[in-house]
């Protein structure tokens, strides 16, 4: 709608057209009717017109806006919201100095467009279903209990500074445990892609589930955007488990864990902490891919309107993803550390 507001009110004054003139002037147009009433009643099919135009767009680029957002805040400038409000404030400056009805529009023009950037509703939190997984009845026998601790920002939701605190203490069946551990493909010889893709799809055991499901139960008792549930997500694996290679952990030089043995180790490197963090977005049927630097390991996520948009953006099929870097606390989506910084990169969707 204010797309809609902006673009026809920009074609009804642009200079040289002059096109409400016309149809103040026509003979067919409301003649008898104030050139308000004949003004406005054109301003408000120009308005349904244009929506529909861009709604039809919308349908098949879904991110015609987003990219639009984000090739603004690349080049320094200030958000989409700001620009259209500007816009409107100069429109109706400009046309002070024309006829009364102009003046009428454009003040109604510049009451809509405030109100949209100030008192805009926003979006309803409409998570996408968890990966539905079949889960037998736990049975309290073989298992161990862990316990993990983590943080995430929530300014962007709540607005109000400061970090929400998690705990969450689980049960893990330790004879699946000691199962996955005795048939990892890591201790044979596989391609890295097969390999990483294996481990996230064969390792979507129950305790994945119940750490995704404690996540998504914030996210909705909270009414948390989607962007603030992956970042809890993120915030779980980069905090809750602790960053140790596989040399120290394992004894030997690369081990990749499934996501069970790294919710029981509480330890992982980049290689273990990204399989952990891709196997609980899938389970929250978020839409990621690996990201392979040269000796280091990370995720992208696919983005959406929630997602602000100051950070640097992967393009992968026309849709955009935010890499994530796991392996210390407070890395956000979109942040990338500097030593990765114009280093060659191989994307592995799962």
């Amino acid at each position: 709608m204010f797309w809609a507001i902006i673009i026809v009110t920009l074609i009804l004054y642009l200079p040289g057209l002059n096109i409400s003139h016309i149809l103040y002037t026509h003979h067919v147009g409301f003649r008898v009717a104030p050139g308000l009433l004949t003004v406005s009643i054109a301003f408000v099919g120009g308005v349904l017109l244009i929506t529909v135009v861009l709604w039809t767009v919308s349908l098949y680029n879904e991110d015609l806006f987003t990219r639009m957002e984000s090739a603004i805040s690349n080049v320094g400038l200030p958000n989409l919201d700001a620009w259209l409000l500007m816009i409107a404030i100069v429109i109706f400056i400009t046309l002070l100095w024309t006829a009364s009805y102009y003046v009428m529009m454009a003040i109604s023009m510049l009451t809509i467009s405030i109100y949209l950037h100030v008192y805009k509703v926003p979006t309803p939190v409409i998570p996408p279903p968890l990966v539905p997984i079949p889960i037998k009845p736990r049975v309290e026998v073989g298992v161990e209990e862990r316990t993990y601790e983590w943080s995430f920002p929530i300014i962007q939701d709540t607005g109000v500074e400061g970090d929400y605190n998690e705990k969450l203490s689980i049960m893990i069946n330790v004879n699946r445990l000691t199962e996955k551990r005795e048939r990892n493909p890591s201790k044979t010889t596989q391609s890295v892609m097969e390999l990483l893709k294996y481990l996230v799809q064969n390792g979507m055991d129950p305790e994945v589930i119940e750490v995704a499901s404690h996540v998504r139960s914030t996210t909705i008792n909270n009414g948390f955007s989607n962007y603030i549930e992956i970042l809890n997500t993120i915030s779980f694996v980069q905090e809750a488990i602790e960053y140790k290679s596989d040399k120290e952990t394992m004894g030997v030089e690369e081990y990749w864990r499934f996501p069970i043995e790294t919710l029981y180790d509480k330890v992982g490197d980049c290689e273990c902490k990204s399989i952990l963090a891709a196997a609980l977005l899938k389970a929250l049927n978020r839409n990621i891919l690996f990201v392979l630097f040269p000796k280091h390991v990370g995720l992208a996520i696919e983005g959406e309107t929630s997602f602000p948009s100051m950070f640097e953006f992967i393009e992968y099929k026309g849709k955009f993803y935010y890499y994530c870097e796991l392996t210390a606390k407070g890395w956000l989506p979109g942040e990338i550390p500097k030593e990765l910084c114009g280093k060659s990169m191989k994307l592995i969707e799962v």
